[in-house]
């Protein structure tokens, strides 16, 4: 392989992972605070973020501001999916899922004195023609957010 070759390559690779962008933090809408929610049940409503059109979302954190370091997952879709209301329990269909770009499990919690954070490194690759993701919040537990302590979701991509 030339030098010519060699350059070509890592110019590919740059444009392909970009650089780091800046943290993307958003309050997760649609929580219904001072209500108990069931396992599995959808945890606030599907939201989108203007992302590069492909990237991998290297980390990701949830910030528990009610400290109570439940499990949650967020499925990743760079298509958007049809809504589950918050509360119920999450069902998405077949046809959405095969088109989901993966999942990201917070299920590792570092309590402080009145709140908690999850970190998630998953390496989760995506296209976005768009240049938007999907995401949904699913809770593993049973929460019940009091008002003032809405969680917040951070992610990074490069």
């Amino acid at each position: 392989m030339s030098l010519e070759d060699v350059e070509r390559k890592l110019e590919e690779l740059i444009e392909l992972t970009g650089e780091i962008t800046e943290p993307i933090r958003i309050t997760i809408p649609g929580i219904a605070a001072a209500s108990a929610y069931t396992v599995d049940d959808a945890f606030g409503i599907r939201f989108e973020l203007d992302v590069p059109k492909r990237g991998v979302i290297s980390t990701a954190l949830f910030i528990d501001k009610d400290n109570e370091g439940l499990n949650k997952d967020v499925l990743v879709s760079a298509h958007d999916f049809t809504q589950t209301a918050d509360h119920d329990v999450f069902a998405i269909s077949d046809a959405d899922l095969a088109q989901a770009a993966g999942y990201i499990e917070f299920d590792n919690w570092k309590a402080y004195n009145a709140n908690q954070i999850s970190i998630a490194t998953p390496a989760l690759y995506y296209v976005a023609p768009a240049g938007k993701l999907f995401f949904q919040f699913i809770t593993r537990g049973v929460d019940n957010i009091a008002a003032g302590s809405l969680p917040i979701f951070v992610v990074v991509i490069s």
